[in-house]
């Protein structure tokens, strides 16, 4: 399974998505995580889940891709489930609280799969700008931007080590007490390797200079365009009607 997961990996494509301002795409996710924090009816769903698809279809990205990714979601989804059955939820929100955590989770999973490292700092050095000479010495924006991309490499360092397993054929030699700490072991070490990883972009996104304010970076697509503008006014529309509606 981990074979085909591109969590938090950006996927190159010539789409209309792709080529969106990288601080629209940023505000946009904001906007629509939190329509999805405050869904409570099959209405607010279907609405999200049309802009959801079509921003998708838009993309150029195989919708297998999420779907695989929603699978590999699937234990936290069934807690989802069991907590609301435990707590005797009506089934409208049993159905709200679930599709909350997939368009949170896909939404998030669109905006990497879209956005370079380069347009994260960018659009939130953008973002961030207003707040002053804080944000650019403690080059907060570089460290958020960076913290995106530990999904994707957390993920690649299991599929590493799961596969040095395999062909070792190492799974089968241990019982099932030595499994789970196999299991712990694993996860701290692709934990640890992921961390190195990002200490190292970390310094070499330094040495280009990432994190230093205005003169750093010229975009073409700096500029909102009427797209983006319209774009804008949709989310806040869909955000509007979910919370107040």
């Amino acid at each position: 399974m981990l074979d085909n997961i591109l969590i938090g990996k950006y996927i190159p494509k010539n789409s209309e998505v792709h080529s969106l301002n990288s601080v629209f795409k940023f505000l946009s996710l904001i906007i629509m995580l939190i329509a999805s924090a405050f869904i409570n009816s099959y209405q607010d769903v279907v609405m999200l889940l049309s802009y959801l698809i079509l921003t998708i279809l838009y993309s150029g990205i195989d919708i297998k891709v999420f779907i695989k990714e929603i699978l590999f979601t699937k234990v936290l989804i069934f807690i989802i489930l069991l907590v609301d059955i435990i707590f005797l939820n009506p089934i409208n929100i049993i159905i709200c609280d679930i599709f909350r955590f997939i368009f949170i989770f896909i939404y998030a999973s669109i905006y990497l799969h879209v956005t370079t490292l380069n347009e994260q700092i960018f659009s939130l050095e953008k973002i961030l700008d207003p707040l002053g000479k804080f944000t650019r010495d403690t080059k907060v924006s570089l460290y958020l931007a960076l913290a995106f991309k530990f999904p994707y490499y957390y993920f690649s360092e299991i599929k590493k080590i799961n596969k040095i397993y395999k062909e070792r054929n190492i799974n089968k030699k241990f019982n099932f007490k030595e499994n789970i700490y196999t299991f712990k072991d694993n996860i701290v070490l692709a934990f640890n390797n992921s961390i190195e990883k990002l200490y190292k972009l970390s310094d070499d996104m330094k040495l280009k200079l990432y994190g230093y304010g205005k003169s750093r970076t010229s975009y073409h697509n700096s500029k909102f365009m009427i797209k983006e503008k319209l774009l804008i006014v949709l989310n806040i529309v869909i955000l509007i009607i979910v919370i107040f509606y």
